[in-house]
């Protein structure tokens, strides 16, 4: 059987065996540096091999010397994983054969339908540094579920807890959690979800508590476009202007542009909007005043992996499309 994406024929679990007995590199350490890979592909999202080596190699001197690295990269490379590891060959067109230091370890949903997501992800990420917890706590980002534990997590948590039983406000809260994860700025988005798993808002009252909470949990979540860093911290170490804050979704951006939604009356209500900052307040009028400027949608059929016609960028079963 051929990998989809790069051609290599997926290996047997008989050849496999075969080659890493040749390699000769104990069970437990494999294990462990199986365990990195798929950290790395959770918590990062996109890692060359050099990164990768090195960090593995901080972590545990002696470990595995880096001729012994690069042959078990390429065995994995023949392996059925979570992730893909390319060359920029790969990836480009007019793409180089690079040298194995040089492969990237790549979340396999950034290509499995194309390379935009891929395209999209390198460039959130340029110039960012790698967040490099310490080893028992890289390890646990090899659970696609492990979400660090923060004092916004807990506080969205007890939310929850306050209307539901603990076992439904655990499994509400975990879907939040998930949405934060995946730096989710779309609260349209996120509360249709939730309206779908039937968690109703009591009061409006509620409604900007649970707005307040999530932008905080957004901000302090661990999130691939910064290599594992939150926005918070980023926003320590470069000094940059706002973290994550909210957005109107791309129902409420074509609704405006329509004119279905009065941007006059949406304008009034966010400045009625008492947990808003001004920064918030200030980045929503602004979100209004380029919508205004805009114009309408037209509406009609479109293609599942055409622009969406929102505008937002993605394509439009990613966006608009995605229910």
């Amino acid at each position: 059987m051929n990998n989809d994406l790069t051609g290599l024929e997926i290996y047997s679990k008989t050849k496999l065996r075969q080659l890493y007995q040749k390699l000769g590199l104990t069970a437990e350490t494999c294990q462990l540096l199986h365990m990195y890979f798929d950290a790395m592909c959770w918590l990062y999202g996109i890692i060359t091999m050099r990164k990768a080596y090195e960090i593995i190699a901080g972590q545990n001197p002696g470990l595995i010397t880096p001729e012994a690295f690069r042959a078990f990269v390429e065995i994995v490379r023949h392996e059925e994983q979570y992730y893909e590891i390319l060359n920029e060959s790969d990836i480009f067109v007019d793409g180089q054969d690079c040298d194995l230091w040089d492969w990237q370890l790549v979340e396999q949903s950034l290509v499995i339908e194309g390379f935009d997501d891929y395209i999209r992800l390198s460039r959130e990420q340029e110039g960012k540094e790698f967040y490099i917890p310490e080893r028992g706590e890289l390890l646990k980002y090899a659970d696609e579920l492990y979400s660090m534990p923060t004092p916004q997590g807990e506080r969205m948590f007890k939310y929850f807890c306050k209307h539901e039983k603990a076992d439904r406000a655990r499994e509400i809260f975990e879907e939040v959690e998930m949405f934060a994860a995946m730096n989710e700025q779309d609260i349209n988005y996120v509360l249709d979800n939730l309206d779908h798993m039937g968690w109703k808002f009591r009061s409006r009252k509620g409604l900007e508590e649970f707005l307040s909470l999530y932008t905080d949990l957004l901000n302090h979540t661990r999130i691939v476009e910064n290599r594992g860093f939150t926005p918070a911290e980023l926003q320590v170490a470069s000094s940059l202007s706002v973290p994550v804050s909210l957005s109107f979704g791309p129902h409420i951006v074509a609704d405006l542009k329509s004119g279905q939604l009065d941007i006059d009356d949406m304008r009034a209500k966010i400045g009625k909007m008492s947990f808003l900052s001004d920064d918030w307040r200030q980045g929503m009028l602004n979100q209004l005043a380029d919508i205004e400027g805009q114009s309408p949608i037209l509406r009609g059929p479109v293609g599942r992996n055409n622009p969406c016609p929102c505008g937002s960028g993605k394509k439009y079963k990613n966006c608009c499309g995605k229910n």
